[in-house]
């Protein structure tokens, strides 16, 4: 059987599927050049939760459905405005997974979202992820290098030395990355972008390089569900450039309103320069006994107020105290348990703006407390090794109650 080819009506960019599994084996450029692509997905299904000491999941008896098979010969198409959209529908095992992919007149020109249906069965069938794997086996790989801004990634490494696979915190992750990754030519015009992209699922991005470019993506689409019940990951998002990669970088913010992304219009003017200074309420603790504790309260950070200030800097970002809540949140109107007694944070403030510094709050958006996880969690340590140290003193602790 041919292999198929879909793309835009203008043969700008396209792509070329495999007969058999409906997955992409190359991009394929207006000028005829194609960059083959391996590209394989598992579908991850059943199995149980595990807790693993001290904290953290996972889950064991699970099955990985790696066969994927087209279901229908053609493409389903339809035009969406100016965007062209193919619906390519497989299976794997007895789930239906159909890739969507979304051809646009701008950048970045491809979409990729996938729709995961359960079997048709009466009862629940349970999804833990969908894991795709995109190697491009670009020309001449010791000539490109690769960039994602906001990771722990060198700029412009160069793709051959990257033999170990590198995660990049994708958007909404804890390091403020947008999860963009690209390889380019140095001074030449051409840069292929990969940017995961999803307003629903995190997920967890890996990139990785030597004789071709690899990308995993853990797109972490899970739910217990039954026919027709479908879960949804949108999108991926891919492109191929005639720019540098300067060129494409500097123009990245305009593809903003093309993706729904918006950025605010009223920021002020003093951010742009300010010079800030993180803190920490409470204390951290870590094995062997350290105890990490710049600030134990409010009081300790406003009789220091004045080195900071002598040393240059403008504005105070104040972290949730810690041990708890920590990196969570409890009450988003309960100041007091998030970063210390309410009435001593007011004159914080107070004393910040005496001497013309600011204050900002870290606010989470993420990481509610779940409080049947915390009182799991809370057994769990007191059935290990760790329950000898339950009597530290803690901030309203819900495990040393």
């Amino acid at each position: 059987m041919a292999a198929l080819v879909i793309g835009s009506d203008d043969g700008e960019l396209s792509l070329r599927l495999d007969p058999g599994s409906g997955l992409p084996t190359a991009f394929v450029l207006a000028n005829g050049e194609s960059i083959p692509l391996s590209v394989s997905a598992t579908l991850i299904t059943e199995g149980r939760e595990v807790f693993r000491p001290l904290f953290g999941m996972t889950y064991a008896d699970t099955v990985d459905h790696t066969d994927f098979k087209q279901v229908e010969q053609q493409p389903r198409r339809r035009l969406d405005g100016t965007a062209e959209v193919y619906r390519v529908v497989t299976s794997a095992g007895d789930w239906t997974v159909t890739w969507e992919y979304t051809f646009r007149r701008s950048s970045p020109r491809l979409a990729v979202a996938v729709e995961v249906t359960p079997p048709d069965v009466q009862a629940d069938s349970t999804l833990r992820s969908l894991r795709i794997e995109v190697t491009a086996h670009l020309p001449e790989p010791q000539a490109w290098l690769v960039e994602a801004p906001g990771n722990e990634l060198r700029p412009g490494i160069a793709l051959n030395t990257l033999t170990e696979r590198m995660p990049i915190s994708p958007a909404s992750g804890v390091m403020g990355s947008t999860g963009l990754v690209a390889a380019h030519q140095p001074g030449l015009p051409r840069t292929l972008v990969f940017w995961p992209l999803c307003r629903t699922e995190i997920g967890s991005l890996t990139v990785g390089g030597g004789d071709a470019l690899r990308l995993e993506l853990d797109t972490g689409v899970a739910g217990r569900l039954t026919a027709p019940d479908t879960l949804r990951y949108d999108a991926i998002h891919l492109d191929v450039l005639e720019t540098t990669w300067e060129q494409t970088r500097d123009s990245i913010p305009s593809w903003y309103a093309g993706l729904g992304l918006n950025t605010p219009h009223d920021r002020p003017a003093w951010v742009e320069t300010t010079s800030i200074y993180e803190v920490q309420l409470g204390f951290s603790p870590f094995l062997g006994g350290v105890r990490y504790e710049p600030y134990p309260d409010v009081s300790a950070l406003r009789a220091d107020l004045d080195r900071i200030h002598s040393l240059g800097y403008e504005t105070l970002q104040i972290m949730p105290r810690q041990p708890y809540p920590s990196y969570n949140v409890l009450d988003y109107a309960d100041i007091t348990t998030t970063y210390g007694e309410e009435s001593q944070l007011r004159a914080l403030v107070a004393d910040c703006h005496a001497r013309g510094m600011r204050v900002i709050l870290d606010v989470l958006m993420h990481g509610v407390i779940d409080q049947e996880v915390m009182a799991k969690t809370a057994d769990r340590v007191r059935a290990s090794d760790f329950a000898v140290r339950l009597g530290e003193n803690t901030t309203r602790s819900p495990i040393s109650r």
